[in-house]
């Protein structure tokens, strides 16, 4: 059962790295269950951080499981990690929100077999489905592009959320298009303000909003 919603094969990091040492990036980690399967399984795992200390123990090398400061230009520091990613390590396991700079090699899938449909009747049907997880070789030094904060994997937010910036192709102006939506809530009606900020602060029905890089 633990493997249900796990990639198969399980060693499938220590495969797709040969067995090279790789750190974990996740933020909102609420269920560790996957992430200690992936420690389990693959040797190579050897640190697992997160954005906002949510990350799990124990992390098996020193500085095991950590909360990396962000720069301001996307690099991750810290006491322990000064310089980034720790030495010898050029992989990474990223949350499909959190992009870091590198090059894409594995996105892993689960594969589940449904037995009955939505009225009970039994069927045999193989269903394929991808993970959150990206697997990424580092673009030296470790260092952010974009991530969200406070946005939960169902899409949803709390009280505060945010979505940082930090690199764009050609280091080029842009424009980021924000639409946000409370159709799917079923409580009651609340009037709310969406308020974005980047160079100017501009409040506006909750909608969506184009905001300047």
């Amino acid at each position: 059962m633990l493997l249900s919603n796990y990639p198969s094969p399980p060693n499938w990091l220590d495969k797709a790295t040969d067995q090279k040492p790789s750190i974990y990036l996740g933020q909102n980690v609420t269920d560790p269950q996957g992430i200690w399967l992936t420690e389990f399984w693959n040797r190579s795992l050897k640190y697992v951080w997160s954005l906002d200390a949510t990350a799990p123990g124990p992390g098996t090398t020193p500085p095991g499981y950590l909360t990396p400061d962000i720069a301001r230009d996307g690099r991750l520091v810290g006491r322990t990690i000064e310089h980034g990613a720790p030495p010898g390590v050029n992989y990474i396991v990223a949350d499909q929100d959190i992009k870091v700079a590198g090059k894409s090699l594995v996105q892993p899938v689960v594969k589940r077999v449904l037995t009955e449909d939505q009225f009970g009747f039994p069927i045999h049907k193989v269903v394929v489905e991808p993970t959150r997880w990206r697997l990424l070789q580092i673009a030296q030094p470790l260092r952010l592009q974009s991530t969200p904060v406070g946005i939960y994997s169902d899409g949803w937010t709390g009280k505060f959320s945010a979505y940082n910036q930090f690199a764009t192709p050609g280091n080029k102006p842009g424009w980021i298009k924000v639409r946000v939506s409370r159709a799917a809530f079923n409580g009651p009606d609340k009037k709310a303000l969406f308020a974005p900020e980047a160079t100017s602060r501009t409040a506006c029905p909750l909608a969506h909003a184009l905001i300047a890089l």
